[in-house]
């Protein structure tokens, strides 16, 4: 795999990865954005723009067309990754790339791997919490400091609370230029994807001022979990026609090329 390092970086009251990239030459830093369905360019037309490469490390993602980013910055988002396979490794601060055909059999073997889907530009990753099983939860490695972002009523049910009042944690930052508030508490029970359990109380979030935004502005998901309940691992996105979400130790033996 070709690896290349990234950073996260604090900014309106969160924080983001970020990654160098090279687009058609010139050098352009990109969030990393799986919640985001599509790539975005600050500074180009409300028509966007088709890069013929853009590069991070010696992998090719081009092309690639970007669309206009109104917000200060840009993304780097979940069709740029489309037919790659891709590892996180939050542990070791690093992206790496791999073509399916030439992914490493050694990594494949020791990753625990679920299921997932690419629907309406996300990836949808089946994910257990306590003994009930949700298929409708999408990983955004936007949302880095969230363990979990949900619905009021499906908060309620998790949390065993009632009020946000109750709530034991507070986030405020803005989200593509618009500013929110978030009230969190741990979960009543485990979460688990795949056979791996991947936190045993996690924080779960919502959106007070919005209480339906998955219900009414992301095609009734369930929600999304974030880096934060996965940051001690390795994270594999294997984008082929037959998408799955892997979990790594951070312990593994590096089979990655580069930094």
């Amino acid at each position: 795999m070709d690896c290349s390092k990234f950073e996260v970086v604090k900014q309106d009251g969160g924080a983001a990865i970020t990654v160098d990239a090279v687009i058609d030459g010139r050098k352009k830093t990109l969030q990393l954005d799986t919640g985001s369905g599509i790539s975005l360019l600050g500074g180009v037309s409300s028509a966007g723009l088709t890069a013929d490469s853009v590069k991070i490390g010696k992998t090719e993602l081009g092309p690639l067309w970007f669309g206009q980013q109104n917000t200060d910055g840009s993304t780097l988002g979940l069709d740029a990754l489309i037919g790659q396979v891709v590892a996180i490794d939050y542990p070791r601060s690093r992206i790496c790339f791999s073509r399916p055909a030439n992914f490493p059999f050694a990594i494949y073997s020791e990753t625990h791997w679920a299921p997932a889907v690419i629907r309406q530009g996300h990836l949808w990753v089946p994910v257990e919490i306590g003994a009930k099983d949700y298929e409708n939860f999408f990983f955004d490695t936007g949302s880095d400091l969230l363990p979990i972002l949900t619905d009021a009523t499906l908060w309620r049910s998790l949390t065993g609370l009632s009020d946000p009042q109750q709530g034991t944690h507070v986030l405020s930052g803005n989200s593509w230029g618009a500013s929110m508030k978030l009230v969190g508490a741990e979960t009543k029970a485990k979460v688990r994807i795949g056979d791996v359990e991947v936190a045993s109380s996690p924080v779960a979030y919502f959106q007070p001022t919005k209480p339906k935004t998955f219900e009414t502005d992301q095609s009734g998901a369930d929600g999304l979990f974030g880096n934060a309940l996965v940051s001690n691992r390795i994270v594999l996105l294997y984008l082929s026609s037959r998408p799955l979400f892997g979990l790594l130790d951070a312990g593994a033996p590096d089979n990655g090329k580069g930094k």
